[in-house]
């Protein structure tokens, strides 16, 4: 009914009909209702009001144990905005959804864990090492752990965390360079159409 897929389309009804689905608790349909939501997809509103709906939609739906939908809400806590619309922000809670999406084996869960383990920050952060530990929720600094966190789920096609490894590997992991590493990762990105991965492999090649 969304789509107009062998019927004709009705989304009204097909909205109708999910919401009926998620009041009866199946995760999937709220998990659709907090993207529709989210996105303004099927002539629903981008809006505060819808933003804040959305993601209760995704709190049921990682609440039923839905891993895609942890990642949701834990990147609103961790952000502390949703849909563009200020929220909840709280980077503990943030960090043990990551953690159990991860467990889980959800590629951006797996690549979210792996950057709380890492503290990942841009050079331009000036952010102090205390500042950094409050925001990923005090989650312990383990380079070498969230090493093997970014390969799962580069293995599993989630490019940033191939661009990611890339970075590492070029910059250094516990003080040893792996160009060849590098290289791999970032081709890997690269591949799948990274224009940052482009760039750096770009730079990498011009040493």
């Amino acid at each position: 009914l969304l789509e107009g897929k062998g019927v004709h389309a009705n989304q009204p009804e097909g909205i109708k009909i999910l919401k009926q689905a998620a009041e009866r608790g199946f995760p999937m349909a709220n998990f659709n209702l907090g993207y529709i939501y989210e996105y303004g997809r099927y002539g629903q509103e981008k809006n505060a009001a819808n933003a804040k709906q959305s993601l209760k939609y995704y709190q049921v739906a990682a609440d039923k144990g839905m891993p895609k939908a942890m990642v949701k809400v834990a990147k609103a806590l961790f952000k502390g905005v949703h849909a563009g619309e200020a929220t909840e922000k709280d980077p503990v809670r943030a960090a043990r959804l990551f953690e159990q999406a991860a467990s889980m084996g959800e590629p951006e869960g797996l690549h979210s864990w792996g950057t709380f383990l890492q503290h990942y920050h841009t050079p331009d952060d000036k952010a102090t090492n205390t500042e950094l530990n409050e925001r990923y929720g005090g989650t312990p600094i383990n380079i070498e752990l969230a090493v093997e966190f970014y390969k799962l789920a580069a293995n599993a096609g989630f490019v940033p965390s191939m661009t990611r490894l890339g970075e590492l590997y070029e910059k250094g992991i516990a003080g040893n360079r792996n160009i060849a590493e590098a290289k791999r990762y970032l081709e890997m990105a690269v591949a799948k159409g990274s224009k940052v991965a482009k760039k750096l492999l770009s730079e990498l090649d011009s040493e």
